[in-house]
């Protein structure tokens, strides 16, 4: 079974990140960010523990933004550490955060038609800004 959640930092008017969830797969085939494709560094998920049936894992998620190369296209710059945000895995696929997160966290199940619009929304905002740094 998959479900998907909507993960947003800072504000919860941002447009986010979707993270699918499979509860039928092992340890790190379990989660997956769809929009990893379209931006510059990839999350990464890291297993840490279980805890009876819930799995626990790290999200890093890198602290960056895009800047005009001298060539004309767009690369990241690192602006800090990566957030690093727990997480908590039922086995029924229930996504929750674990502990308190240091940067503000919204968290959120989306539907697949959701998550579906979120990606493409994602593909689209890559094009667009290798367009504007181009």
């Amino acid at each position: 079974m998959e479900r998907y959640y909507n993960l947003k930092r800072h504000r919860p008017d941002v447009m986010g990140g979707v993270i699918k969830v499979n509860t039928t797969a092992n340890r790190l085939e379990k989660l997956a960010h769809i929009n990893g494709d379209f931006i510059f560094s990839p999350v990464a998920f890291r297993f840490v523990t279980k805890e009876g049936d819930d799995d626990i894992y790290e999200f890093l998620i890198p602290n960056e933004k895009a800047v005009n190369s001298p060539m004309g296209i767009p690369v990241s710059v690192k602006t800090g550490e990566p957030d690093s945000i727990m997480l908590r895995i039922t086995p029924s696929g229930n996504l929750s955060l674990q502990g308190e997160p240091k940067v503000p966290i919204y968290l959120t199940e989306i539907s697949k038609q959701r998550a579906d619009e979120l990606e493409e929304k994602a593909s689209n905002w890559a094009f667009q800004r290798a367009y504007i740094f181009a």
